[in-house]
């Protein structure tokens, strides 16, 4: 709950006028939280399964974010410890204390492992292995499941490759793109915990799989362009060839490995690499019409009206004096 996403999802629970109770690793994480008469806190490791058991005890709902993101390199063996057995742990306990439903946040990369029509990132068959658990938990009869599938998120505190591209942007430090026609989806934060809290009380959402977007065909194109005109900066009349640019990625990712966390990793919260290229030149556009039309979900936000807010946070943070 600690995390860009928990954080945000816990003001909007408490502003709808929920109990909220959180999972933290650490109980220092308690002072990211406002002070709230209806929030409590509770400390456990998702792979320490007696450590689970008092989130789970006298509650109606549970919100399943924990997991592991925003990484290229990290092992498929680790990747699956967490965002598998992880999951395993938090349903086995939520289901022994007689939780009513689980909302698993999984990822718009598990739908390519679903479809088979590729393999998908091992993060994305993690997540679907994921989601598996809580499915036949639910059709077992043991807990209601409703399973999340949003793409990339954007809001103030943000992470990913999208951060660190704009963080690079504002520091003269990204070469331009190159010239490309890739149309990406991503959702905003608010609206994204927005989905959450209709899934909470929607009795019919039970046992199903709904993507979460904004409802907008991004382009990389523009998405870099608007980034140089909120940090005020020109905006260069010149491309980086296609070449350059993988070639420079594929390196970056092979010195993570050679050096374990890189200073841009440790400082935007991302992996450079050539799956990074691949985000670049791949489109990545994803509809969330079932879910505007069975729970009537109306998005409200838009990645460039949000773009002044992510960037006075990144502005904002420490970590950027590291790069000068």
């Amino acid at each position: 709950a600690a995390g860009f996403i928990g954080q945000h999802l816990c003001r909007h629970l408490l502003n709808s006028g929920f109990k909220v109770r959180t999972l933290l690793r650490d109980a220092n994480q308690a002072e990211l939280f406002p002070p709230e008469p209806e929030l409590e806190h509770s400390t456990g490791d998702l792979l320490d399964a007696k450590s689970l058991e008092a989130a789970c005890t006298n509650i109606d709902v549970l919100v399943h974010l924990g997991g592991v993101a925003h990484v290229n390199n990290l092992a498929e063996d680790t990747l699956r410890e967490i965002n598998v057995d992880g999951t395993r742990n938090i349903l086995q306990a939520a289901i022994r204390n007689d939780v009513q439903r689980v909302i698993l946040m999984s990822s718009s990369l598990a739908s390519s492992v679903e479809t088979g029509k590729v393999s998908g990132t091992a993060y994305g068959r993690s997540k679907r292995a994921a989601e598996e658990l809580v499915s036949a938990a639910q059709e077992r009869g043991e807990i209601e499941s409703v399973v999340l599938r949003p793409v990339n998120v954007y809001g103030a505190g943000m992470k990913g490759n999208i951060a660190s591209m704009i963080a690079l942007i504002g520091k003269g430090r990204l070469p331009p793109l190159p010239k490309t026609r890739t149309q990406i989806s991503l959702v905003g934060v608010d609206d994204l915990v927005q989905a959450v809290i209709l899934i909470v009380n929607a009795h019919e959402a039970a046992g199903k799989t709904y993507n979460v977007t904004d409802g907008i065909s991004y382009s990389i194109a523009a998405i870099e362009e608007s980034i140089y005109r909120a940090w005020g900066r020109k905006i260069p009349v010149w491309q980086t060839p296609r070449v350059i640019l993988y070639v420079a990625a594929v390196v970056m990712g092979w010195l993570s490995r050679l050096n374990g966390l890189t200073r841009l990793r440790r400082i935007a919260g991302a992996d450079i690499s050539g799956r990074t290229y691949q985000n670049l030149v791949t489109d990545n556009l994803v509809s969330s019409d079932q879910l505007c039309e069975e729970l009537g979900f109306k998005p409200l936000c838009n990645f460039y009206e949000s773009l002044p807010d992510i960037v006075e946070f990144i502005d904002s943070q420490a970590w950027r004096k590291e790069l000068e």
